[in-house]
């Protein structure tokens, strides 16, 4: 049995009418964004990759070594400055992983104890910053300069960016 085939009346579309108004207007609403912009919320909320800060030593540290090695830990000079560096201490007479005793024949060229800086782990290629001798005055310049306390204080004074410009070679 066949069902009749119903005409679109101008009564239907007269129903239909306020829904095709609504759906034309519509997309023309104003919609209200954040105020904040993505790069604030990010220097504000979002927590940096730490630095990897390795100290290869084999005898026991000195009061004043291990007084530097704090320095660089969220309890000393690095805390206050809320520098993005984790800490890790590898004697090489005990047992070390493969990895560390791979950076430790490659970067350390002076006598122990000896400080390896990395780029943090998300980082791929695994870079070294900086290495050099422990010592408190080291650790303290690789934390704080001139130059970082005066990009804390533009990007803290609201600048959008700021650029450093790194010559080598």
């Amino acid at each position: 049995m066949r069902t009749p085939r119903r005409s679109t009346s101008l009564f239907q579309i007269m129903r239909l009418l306020p829904f095709l108004i609504l759906g034309a207007f519509l997309p023309a609403t104003v919609l209200h964004a954040c105020s904040v912009p993505v790069f604030r919320y990010a220097l504000e909320h979002w927590a940096a990759d730490d630095f990897q800060a390795v100290i290869f030593h084999r005898d026991p540290l000195s009061e004043a070594q291990q007084a530097a090695v704090r320095d660089l830990g969220a309890d000393g000079l690095a805390g206050t400055l809320h520098a993005n560096v984790s800490v890790q201490t590898v004697d090489l007479d005990a047992e070390a992983s493969a990895e560390m005793l791979e950076v430790a024949r490659t970067k350390v060229t002076g006598a122990l104890p000896w400080l390896v800086v990395k780029v943090p782990r998300t980082v791929k290629s695994g870079a070294t910053v900086w290495s050099g001798p422990l010592a408190g005055e080291t650790v303290r310049e690789l934390l704080d300069s001139p130059a970082r306390q005066e990009i804390v204080e533009r990007l803290a004074g609201g600048q959008s960016a700021v650029w450093v410009l790194l010559e080598s070679g």
